[in-house]
C-alpha cells in the first residue's frame, strides 16, 4: 500500500510532457521505505531511479554548505529549467528498463474478476471453483491466502452457511485483520520459545539490510507512540515497541476481540498488562470505566494465562484514580514524560551499534548493553511506572 501511496503521489505531481516539479519526499515511514531494497522492488523501475538520483542529489549537496541553501539552489535551477540539469536529468533516465509484466499477477487478477463475474450472475458455485485456483497458487502467502479464503467464504454462503463460516474462520485464523466469524475462535497465548531477549533482538538487528536501514525502522516505531496519534496506530506502536525491546508481544483485543489493548511476555513467568489511553489530554485522574476496563483485561489474563505473574499498566496522563475509580490490583501508570524516556533509551541504545558489524554482535553484548541502557525489566518498572492511588 505504501509503495502505492508513493507512486501516486510522484505521478499526480506532473499531468503533461510538458509540466516539470520537484518532489519533496518527507518521513520517517517512507524514508524506512526506501532504505530496504527489497520494498523498493515494489516501485516501478522509474520511480526507483528517481529516487536514486535524489540520493545521488543529497550526497553531493552534503559537500555544498548549509544543507537548506544548497536544497534551495537545486529548487531553483529545476524550476528555471536549466539546460544542465535538463541533461542530467534526461541523461540519468535514458536507460531505465521497463518493469517485465508479471504475468502470473495479472492472471490471478483475471481469475478473481471472473469469480466475481459468476457471483453477480447468481453463479456461486462456479465462483468458489474459480477462487479455489487462486487459494491454490497462494497457499504459501499468509496475507493473501487469507483475503482469498475470505473471498471463498462469501460465494459460499449462499450454497453452504456452515461450510462459509468454517471457511471464514481458516481465513481468519491466517490473517487476524480479517472479518471475524461469530463462533469458533480460541485464543492462542503466548508461551516460551526458549529465545532470550538478546538472542531476539540480535537476530532483529543481524535481519537489517544496515544501520541505516535499522536506524528509520526503529525512529519509524517511536514516532507511533505518541498520545497526539490515532489509538490504533499508538497501539501498533506499543506492539512494536515490545518487539524491539526483544518482548514476544501480543494485541489480544485487537486479534481476539477481547482482553487487553497490548501484552508483553516479559520472561517465562512474568507478563505486562498494557492498556492504552493516548487519547486522554487532559491531566486529569483515572476514571471509573478505564479503571473498570482494566480490571476486564486483569480478569481476562488471569482466566488466560493460569498461574503467571502480571503487572496491568494503564498509558496514561495521570497516576491518580478519581475519587469513585479502583483497581482490583495494584495497577502502575506509565506516564507521557516517563514513556519519552523509554523512548529516548531506545534510541540511544541502537544508536550505540553506529559502526559496528551487524554479524558480530552477540547475544552477550547485547545483554550488556540492555543493562547500560536502563532497558532491564527491573529497571524499566523501577524507572518508569508509577503506582496508581487515590
Amino acid at each position: 500500500k505504501l509503495a502505492q501511496r508513493i507512486e501516486q503521489g510522484i505521478g499526480r505531481a506532473i499531468r503533461g510532457v510538458s509540466d516539470y516539479c520537484v518532489v519533496i519526499i518527507i518521513g520517517t515511514d517512507i524514508s524506512a521505505f526506501f532504505s530496504e531494497n527489497a520494498k523498493r522492488g515494489y516501485l516501478s523501475n522509474e520511480a526507483q531511479r528517481q529516487i536514486k538520483i535524489g540520493e545521488e542529489l543529497a550526497e553531493e549537496l552534503k559537500k555544498e554548505g548549509p544543507a537548506l541553501k544548497a536544497i534551495e539552489n537545486l529548487i531553483q535551477n529545476v524550476l528555471d529549467r536549466d539546460p544542465g540539469w535538463k541533461a542530467y536529468y534526461k541523461y540519468a533516465m535514458s536507460d531505465v528498463d521497463i518493469k517485465p509484466i508479471n504475468k502470473a499477477f495479472i492472471n490471478r487478477m483475471i481469475l478473481e474478476r471472473d469469480a466475481e463475474l459468476c457471483y453477480q450472475k447468481r453463479q456461486p458455485r462456479q465462483a468458489v471453483s474459480i477462487i479455489q485456483k487462486i487459494i491454490d497458487e497462494v497457499k504459501d502467502h499468509e496475507k493473501e491466502l487469507g483475503w482469498y479464503l475470505q473471498l471463498k467464504a462469501i460465494y459460499e454462503y449462499s450454497v453452504d452457511r456452515q461450510r462459509s463460516l468454517d471457511t471464514q474462520l481458516s481465513a481468519f485464523k491466517t490473517n487476524p485483520r480479517l472479518f471475524r466469524p461469530p463462533e469458533g475462535i480460541q485464543y492462542t497465548k503466548m508461551t516460551r520459545d526458549g529465545i532470550s531477549r538478546a538472542q531476539r533482538i540480535s537476530n532483529y538487528i543481524r535481519s537489517k539490510e544496515g544501520y541505516t536501514h535499522l536506524i528509520l525502522e526503529i525512529e519509524n516505531i517511536l514516532e507511533k507512540i505518541s498520545f497526539k496519534v490515532p489509538s490504533d496506530t499508538f497501539e501498533e506502536g506499543i506492539d512494536e515497541l515490545g518487539h524491539i525491546l526483544g518482548f514476544n508481544t501480543d494485541r489480544p483485543e485487537k486479534n481476539d476481540g477481547c482482553g487487553p489493548d497490548n501484552l508483553w511476555q516479559i520472561d517465562d513467568t512474568h507478563y505486562w498488562i498494557i492498556e492504552c489511553k493516548n487519547g486522554v489530554t487532559a491531566q486529569r485522574g483515572i476514571s471509573k470505566s478505564e479503571a473498570g476496563q482494566m480490571n476486564t483485561s486483569i480478569g481476562w489474563f488471569e482466566g488466560k494465562y493460569e498461574n503467571f505473574e502480571n503487572i496491568p499498566i494503564i498509558i496514561h496522563p495521570s497516576n491518580k484514580f478519581k475519587e469513585d475509580a479502583f483497581s482490583t490490583k495494584q495497577l502502575y501508570s506509565l506516564q507521557p514524560e516517563k514513556l519519552e524516556l523509554l523512548k529516548n533509551n531506545i534510541r540511544d541504545f541502537y544508536k550505540s551499534i553506529s559502526g559496528v558489524p551487524f554479524t558480530t554482535i552477540s547475544p552477550e553484548g547485547i545483554q550488556s548493553m540492555i543493562k547500560e541502557y536502563s532497558l532491564d525489566s527491573e529497571s524499566m518498572k523501577k524507572t518508569l511506572l508509577s503506582r496508581v492511588s487515590k
